[in-house]
């Protein structure tokens, strides 16, 4: 949330995985802990029709899952409305925030790495059955 309050971005954190502003919802964050091995994601509107926005998520409609869809019912507060920066500008901002804070650096991906991902897409990730999957 700091990093988000250094571009001016009167973010905070609400339980369990939202990003919020007094106008309502920037953004949202996932997790999945596996063998050892973390994903973490996070979606963050920059800017967008917001009007638009309750006719292409399931708002109201039968639900496919009891978790994962309630926080869309909230209304979202894109950035662009608190900032002038660009989507690009944001998000290089957020990496030299997270690189100072974390101590973190950028790293390449190796080439054993990137085919052992692309084994994993062709045998798992573009499955008729992984892409059709209901959560």
């Amino acid at each position: 949330m700091r990093a988000f309050n250094e571009l001016g971005v009167p973010a905070s954190y609400r339980e369990i995985n939202d990003i919020i502003s007094p106008r309502g919802k920037i953004g949202g964050a996932a997790q999945a802990r596996r063998r050892g091995f973390v994903l973490h994601h996070t979606t963050m509107a920059h800017s967008m029709d917001v009007e638009l926005l309750p006719r292409l998520i399931r708002l109201g409609r039968e639900r496919l899952a009891e978790r994962g869809v309630r926080s869309a019912e909230k209304s979202v507060s894109p950035l662009s409305w608190f900032t002038s920066l660009s989507c690009d500008e944001v998000a290089r901002k957020l990496h030299t925030y997270f690189t100072r804070e974390f101590n973190a650096s950028d790293a390449e991906v190796s080439r054993a790495e990137l085919e052992m991902a692309r084994r994993l897409v062709e045998s798992k990730y573009s499955t008729v059955d992984w892409i059709n999957r209901l959560p």
